[in-house]
């Protein structure tokens, strides 16, 4: 269960670190208030944050599969 957990979480802060880097593209500034600079740059921050997560989830998932790898090498 704990190994479902972590692809699950990777998989989605990975697709929500996609979603971030496209919306930037979108913003458009106009207008009296232009505050587009600011949500660009607080979705590329969003975005580099769940791209970090996506990783570490990842990784941490590696490290538990070599462990259970070791543990059944040690067994037999």
């Amino acid at each position: 269960m704990n190994k479902f957990l972590y692809r699950l979480a990777s998989i989605i802060t990975f697709i929500l670190a996609i979603v971030c880097f496209a919306a930037i593209t979108a913003v458009k500034g106009g207008g009296f208030i232009d505050l587009s600079n600011l949500a660009r740059y607080a979705l590329a921050s969003l975005g580099a944050v769940f791209a970090i997560i996506s990783v570490v989830t990842s990784m941490q998932l590696k490290l538990i599969k070599r462990k259970e790898e070791k543990e059944k090498q040690n067994n037999n």
